[in-house]
């Protein structure tokens, strides 16, 4: 069974949208995104989760389609690590 067969737990995909959903709320609030980026980003991100693909860095898609630019796609990465650190 390789690795990307294995499939992320309920309880993992929570969390992952908890965190997500929290520092999103706070990009949006600080005027970094928009609520639709921000919609659009959790489903990515979840979409991503739920394939095994792991979410952290799955954003490239939104920055080649022109949802996100690079330096917004950076500053949720680099706040999502931050968050998932304090949530350890």
């Amino acid at each position: 069974m390789g690795f990307n067969s294995i499939k992320p737990s309920n309880n993992s995909i929570s969390i992952t949208k908890t965190i997500y959903q929290g520092t999103l709320k706070t990009l949006v609030y600080d005027k970094t995104i928009t609520q639709n980026q921000s919609d659009k980003v959790l489903a990515e991100v979840l979409k991503n989760v739920n394939e095994s693909k792991g979410g952290l860095y799955g954003l490239s898609d939104l920055v080649i389609s022109g949802v996100l630019n690079k330096s917004q796609a950076n500053t949720i990465n680099q706040r999502i690590q931050i968050d998932m650190k304090s949530n350890m």
